[in-house]
């Protein structure tokens, strides 16, 4: 076909593809609003239309005051701040007082001093005094009231003394978030008065507020905590109060007094005794009954924690969803306190306490208390993190009566099980007590408040955390998982629904297709898994474009397998050079093994191959086939490189192989070594992976064995 002469398309329109729905503004600022400033500056060339909403966007939120600046006149460094070059031009306030009224969010950094300098691409830097006087003496001609009249959300990061003063201007009706950090280069006493000021300035609508203070010292900020105080107890309207480094004696508790509608609560309490400690938490629960969200921290010099001082004066606090306790010492909850939680805190999401105890011997919790957490907790709970002990002994699957219904994380601190034999009697009763969704998270990382719910970077921790890969399914098909949770805005949402904004259209194919060709394969196969209608149009544009042929010849591998293996309809016993010396690199992948299984008859009871290790093992959600008699399987010479890979090769090999199955290693030299010996092998010291994975399969089956004991037959079912 000959080239589309551009100059005869009717309107003189692009021939690229174009959709009606992407003229609507909704979908456009949809689009818009996940694209970052150099792409949406890019769209705003596109058309009048594309250009509006794209100009919208892209000064709706500024990383610097500075750009807002620089459209009325240029800047220059005076003093070591940044001022107006008014010899320049004529300054352009039309278009400055346009874009102004644009803003909606803004952060702003200063630099310290003998940092500023004036670049074009410069967005932090020291304001000079100047400025602003210069631009209320134009506003008060025009009268306007407010320099930023839409302005919801401000940052402003103040290192030096006349930048928290300059704050004051930008407190607008509009405003919601103020998030104020403060330098530790800033004198204390000018931090002090400048709060002091702000809090007698008429109250504002601010509904989260957050001010830290990073000075040095073993409990920095508590100099500034009365003039924070002041300041909170003039913003009458706070819904979320974060102060993760300013530590306070009780002020800030104080100042709580007209804040009963405080949902979000971020605390760092500096008291000596434990009688203090219930005093200032008792206070809180009166003044705040409606806290939903509370965090709080103690200094390390603390005494030794029990719930009576930690957790019962906050029992009456009924709609707590979120508490997280940071203490070094740990924390040791017992049987009656669980009820008492459980029964006062029926919508409690995540519960966090003292998770990071950083003693040689800190305290924690039984791990078989875990039980009466899944026994007596409503199914809200979705994240727990504990510091664990184990010294009681752990009830075995067959006789567990309670389980997680719908636990995300399960957080086991920085407890270790002292041994591969606890780790697995641990991973056992774990598997029978959560939920299927549960990932384990381990404490591995030192510092201030670390993260009691990663379940990534936990994977090279102790055996108790590596033990989490060891899974059961009951049958070759899958169960669906529950839709998990996301993580609730703790100041805006009030239902307990995920806050992924999803239109209509995004369900229109050729929509989607626009969308996910520009994400990279990673990205589209990660929406593939989105729902069916992402995944036909995900997978369309993944196989639509193939670095090499490898992806392609893999799925028609087994094919060839098939080939090979119709012959043999009567296949009792295959043994292929399972006694390979240990240095050969030659061997089957242990992931064929499922093709084995659907291809070969029902006759086979006796296989053994040596195999590798070089590719992803299947789930044991997707596996779609198994063994139905096999008795033996010989693993020949080959082994495992760790312990996570056999826990992967157990989950697998538990789920291919049949109820019988038992496992083989060849561990003696010599001719023709016997490759379905399934007894002397496992004292041999060099097969401790291929131990652990006998272990762990039998683990599984006993979990099963035990699940469907317990389920009620189908006649039962019909009769309930």
């Amino acid at each position: 076909m000959a080239e589309t002469n551009l100059k005869d398309t009717p309107d003189d329109k692009s021939n690229c593809a174009h959709h009606a729905s992407l003229d609507l503004p909704h979908i456009l600022t949809t689009i818009f609003s996940n694209c970052n400033p150099s792409t949406t500056a890019a769209l705003a060339r596109v058309c009048r239309t594309w250009n509006d909403l794209a100009i919208d966007q892209l000064w709706s939120s500024l990383p610097s005051l500075l750009p807002l600046l620089r459209i009325l006149l240029p800047l220059v460094v005076v003093g070591g701040a940044l001022d107006f070059d008014r010899k320049a031009r004529p300054p352009n306030w039309k278009r400055f007082w346009e874009l102004a009224s644009k803003v909606r969010r803004l952060e702003h950094v200063d630099t310290l001093e003998g940092h500023t300098t004036e670049s074009p691409t410069q967005l932090s830097g020291r304001i000079s005094p100047n400025v602003i006087p210069y631009l209320f003496l134009q506003q008060s001609w025009t009268g306007r009231l407010f320099l930023l009249p839409k302005l919801a959300r401000l940052e402003w990061s103040v290192n030096w003394g006349y930048s928290l003063f300059q704050l004051c201007h930008f407190l607008s009706p509009t405003l919601r978030d103020l998030i104020i950090p403060i330098g530790n280069r800033v004198p204390i006493d000018q931090v002090i008065q400048n709060l002091e000021y702000l809090a007698a300035l008429p109250p504002t609508n601010v509904r989260a507020l957050s001010i830290s203070a990073n000075y040095p010292g073993p409990n920095p900020g508590v100099r500034v905590a009365a003039a924070v105080a002041s300041f909170i107890k003039s913003q009458p309207t706070l819904l979320v109060l974060e102060l993760p480094s300013i530590w306070t004696r009780g002020e800030i508790v104080d100042s709580l007094v007209q804040h009963s509608n405080l949902i979000y609560l971020d605390l760092l309490l500096c008291c000596d005794t434990l009688a203090k400690l219930r005093s200032l938490l008792e206070l809180l629960a009166r003044q705040c009954p409606r806290i939903c969200y509370f965090t709080y921290n103690l200094p390390s010099s603390f005494p030794q924690l029990t719930p009576h001082y930690a957790i019962e004066p906050l029992l009456s606090c009924r709609r707590l969803r979120q508490i997280q306790i940071f203490h070094k010492h740990g924390l040791s909850v017992g049987s009656d306190e669980i009820k008492k939680m459980a029964q006062a805190w029926r919508e409690m999401e995540v519960l966090r306490l003292c998770a990071s105890a950083a003693d040689p011997m800190p305290l924690g919790t039984p791990l078989a208390l875990l039980l009466e957490f899944a026994e007596d907790f409503s199914p809200c709970l979705r994240q727990l993190a504990l510091n664990f002990v184990f010294d009681v002994e752990l009830p075995t699957a067959d006789v567990i009566w309670a389980s997680f219904p719908r636990l995300d994380v399960l957080g086991v601190g920085t407890s270790k099980p002292e041994s591969t034999a606890q780790a697995i009697v641990a991973a056992e009763f774990l598997t029978a007590v959560c939920s299927e969704q549960t990932e384990l998270a381990y404490i591995s990382a030192d510092g201030w408040r670390p993260d009691a719910f990663d379940t990534v970077s936990r994977i090279g921790g102790p055996l108790f955390v590596r033990q989490a890969g060891v899974r059961d399914r009951p049958s070759s098909h899958p169960i669906p998982r529950k839709a998990t949770m996301s993580k609730t805005n703790l100041g805006v949402t009030s239902d307990v629904k995920s806050n992924r904004a999803h239109h209509p259209l995004l369900d229109f194919p050729d929509i989607l297709t626009i969308i996910f060709t520009d994400c990279s394969p990673a990205t589209n196969a990660a929406l593939a898994r989105v729902c069916r209608t992402w995944n036909d149009v995900a997978v369309d544009r993944l196989w639509s474009s193939l670095p090499s042929l490898l992806p392609l010849l893999r799925i028609l591998l087994p094919l060839i397998i098939v080939d090979d293996v119709l012959a043999w309809r009567e296949m009792e016993v295959l043994r292929l050079c399972a006694s390979a010396p240990a240095t050969a690199q030659m061997g089957t992948p242990l992931a064929l093994l499922l093709h084995f299984a659907e291809q070969f008859s029902p006759r086979l009871r006796q296989l053994a191959l040596n195999f590798v290790f070089d590719g992803g093992l299947p789930t044991a959600d997707v596996v779609w086939t198994s063994f139905p008699r096999l008795d033996v399987l010989g693993v020949g010479t080959s082994k495992p490189e760790s312990t996570a890979q056999a826990i992967v090769a157990a989950e697998f090999l538990t789920a291919v192989c049949s109820e019988q199955t038992e496992l083989a290693y060849i561990s003696a030299d010599g001719w023709r070594p016997d490759a379905f010996d399934t007894v002397s092998w496992k004292n041999a010291p060099e097969v401790n992976h291929w131990v652990e994975v006998a272990a762990m399969m039998d683990f599984g089956r006993r979990v099963r064995k035990a699940a469907l004991t317990k389920a009620p037959k189908a006649g039962e079912a019909d009769s309930s």
